[in-house]
């Protein structure tokens, strides 16, 4: 009987544990449709996956599908595709190492990677994760869920970018920028307001409109911008303040806004110092123009393309006599000018400098007109120089501002000079044919003379002979002297005549320009003039010298008189020196004959090259006075010039240069 009971209480005990059992499935059932229902209503994907390298999925609710475009049968198992398959290849290994970090720690997981979807679209997913330990407390599975970020990474990301856009914007601006709210507190600053007020950024957000401009103080900034509509922009100017207490000029374009129903302002102020000085700098340049533009003594006119006078100087308005109230704002027909060319001939006024100018885009100098005055009804010539002035773009001029001079006086004393030539030109013609028949009478008068003098010269000087040779015996000692001065003159006459000949012939000699070798010639000379054995108390010395071009018969007789003068004149000297020598000097050469002989006194110098004329005893050095005269007219001829230089006893140097001489 007890054995009974004893079996019956064991099968109720079973009945109410398999009762409890079906309760308890029961609601883990309803849990499961619960939970099913819960997930299925979410943005994304509950699972249970094994923690290996594939993330094998064990459980995944329907929200697979959207996710990932897989439906939970093809990734189970990874049937068809493993999930870790999904993820994105640059974000693997950072999702690995986080879930083992995880996994080592114990912990639950957050990540942010993407995955790619069966149409291979790129998605951000969010997941939170945590472990399913076993009995052992090791990692049986991995849980929880992932969704769709997508919409959120792509705005938050466009709102980084446009951040940072804006930031770039501020911070490349060339002007300081401002962020204010509606008190004028700072929020924020770029780095050119900054540098402008010499302060660090944190210095700056620190501060408020008081703090930097003392033309609008918090309150009177609120009561400005409380008055202006949203989003109308202002532009004033004001002044900033930096801090060493620099007073900066600036120009505030400004903007009113609201943002999360807060006004702020957004304020872009442009450092005005440099323009300021720019301004300062036109408006004294400007002082400086107009003073010298009055105060020139040319006059100055300025006008636009169809001849209309802009502006008119002073000077201008003196020089023409029309006051500027008369001729501005007229062109030239309409102050009915008459304008002439310097030939006087009638000029157009398309021909006027001013529009040939305009025409031509170019400058014109030097040009001479006349004007007759409307008022006085007087010539005035002026000497006119106009130029173009571009704008940027235009090839053709925009205005032409003329400068000129009245020359009026000149013009005049140029006439007046004109007429002075004719009329001298007509008093040196006949002065001319007077001079040219006067010298063909002097050459006659010359010639005879030379002619008629040698007849009895000839004679006194055979007769003398014949006295000296036949009656010789029958003459005392004074006699034979008489004869022999006699005979001594008559030859120094016969040289004198021949000299003065040969000075009349220099003027009508024709010239043959030849290249002439002058140290040839200068050889041949000396040898000539000393027969040939030359002294050998004479050191000659003879530089080497260029060939030029000139007439040979007068160069050799320019050596011949200059070597025969230096021979002379060294004659008492107990050792002779004479050098020739040349130098030159840009392009012209300058020749020179030296000696150590007997000088001259410098105060006399400017008789040297006279004829007849001498400055030492006929006794001891004898000539007829003539030689140095042809020299000197030779190298006239030969467009050249000579001088002489000396000191008595010793020595002196005669220097001449020849124009043109074709050096070599």
């Amino acid at each position: 009987m007890e054995i009974r009971m004893k079996k019956s209480e064991k099968i109720d005990n079973l009945q109410s544990e398999i009762t409890a059992l079906h309760k308890q499935l029961a609601m883990h059932h309803d849990h499961e449709r619960i939970l099913a229902a819960m997930f299925s209503n979410l943005r994304g994907m509950y699972y249970r996956c094994l923690p290996d390298s594939q993330w094998t999925m064990k459980i995944i609710s329907d929200g697979v599908k959207d996710l990932t475009g897989y439906r939970s049968e093809e990734l189970i198992d990874n049937t068809v595709v493993s999930f870790r398959d999904l993820i994105h290849a640059a974000d693997r290994e950072m999702v690995n190492k986080e879930i083992n970090k995880a996994i080592k720690k114990g912990h639950s997981y957050t990540l942010e990677y993407r995955i790619i979807a069966g149409n291979n679209t790129v998605k951000w997913v969010w997941e939170k994760g945590q472990l399913v330990l076993n009995e052992d407390d090791n990692t049986a599975y991995l849980e929880g869920f992932i969704t769709d970020i997508t919409d959120r990474k792509l705005a938050t990301e466009k709102v980084a970018r446009n951040e940072a856009m804006f930031r770039n914007l501020i911070e490349n601006s060339i002007d300081a920028v401002y962020l204010m709210d509606e008190n004028g507190k700072m929020i924020d600053v770029n780095s050119v307001a900054c540098s402008m007020l010499n302060r660090s950024y944190n210095e700056l957000i620190s501060l408020s409109i008081d703090d930097i401009d003392p033309n609008y103080p918090s309150k009177a900034f609120k009561h400005f911008w409380s008055k202006k509509p949203e989003g109308e922009t202002l532009l004033f100017e004001t002044v900033h303040v930096s801090k060493d207490g620099t007073r900066i000029p600036v120009e505030v374009n400004g903007i009113a806004f609201t943002f999360d129903g807060k006004k702020y302002l957004y304020g872009v102020a442009r450092n005005l110092t440099e323009r300021k000085k720019a301004q300062h700098a036109l408006v004294e340049s400007e002082k400086k123009y107009r003073t010298l533009f009055d105060s020139m003594n040319q006059g100055v006119v300025f006008q636009d393309h169809d001849g209309t006078i802009l502006e008119a100087n002073k000077a201008a308005q003196e020089i023409l006599g029309l006051p500027v109230a008369l001729v501005q704002g007229k062109t030239i027909p309409e102050i009915s000018w008459r304008i002439v060319r310097e030939d006087g001939s009638a000029m157009q006024v398309t021909d006027h400098p001013v529009m040939e100018t305009y025409r031509t885009g170019e400058a014109l100098h030097n040009i001479v007109i006349g004007i007759d005055s409307p008022i006085t009804h007087e010539m005035i010539w002026l000497r006119m120089d106009t130029s173009p002035i571009f704008t940027e773009g235009n090839p053709a001029p925009d205005k032409v501002f003329s400068v000129f001079s009245d020359i009026t006086k000149q013009k005049k004393a140029e006439e007046q000079l004109y007429l002075m030539n004719e009329t001298l030109e007509k008093r040196v013609e006949e002065r001319t044919s007077e001079l040219l028949a006067l010298n063909k009478e002097l050459e006659a008068f010359a010639y005879t003379i030379s002619h008629d003098l040698r007849a009895p010269l000839r004679a006194i000087n055979g007769f003398t002979r014949i006295l000296c040779e036949e009656y010789h015996g029958m003459m005392d000692a004074e006699g034979k002297h008489l004869c022999e001065v006699i005979l001594g003159n008559t030859l120094k006459m016969a040289r004198l005549i021949d000299d003065l000949l040969a000075f009349s012939r220099l003027g009508r000699s024709e010239m043959i320009m030849t290249p002439v070798d002058q140290n040839q010639i200068i050889t041949q000379v000396y040898r000539e003039l000393t027969t040939g054995t030359p002294d050998p108390n004479v050191v000659f010395t003879l530089d080497t010298l260029p060939v030029v071009n000139g007439d040979y018969t007068m160069l050799k007789q320019v050596w011949t008189n200059l070597i025969d003068n230096s021979l002379k004149f060294t004659s008492l000297c107990s050792q002779r020196s004479i050098h020739i020598f040349c130098t030159r000097d840009k392009e012209e050469l300058t020749f020179h004959i030296r000696d150590n002989g007997a000088g001259f006194d410098m105060k006399y110098a400017a008789k040297l090259f006279g004829v007849f004329q001498r400055l030492h005893n006929e006794q001891d050095y004898p000539g007829t006075g003539v030689g140095l005269a042809i020299v000197q007219r030779i190298i006239q001829r030969l467009g050249g010039r000579i001088w002489a230089e000396g000191e008595v006893n010793k020595g002196s140097t005669f220097h001449f240069v020849l124009r043109n001489p074709g050096l070599s």
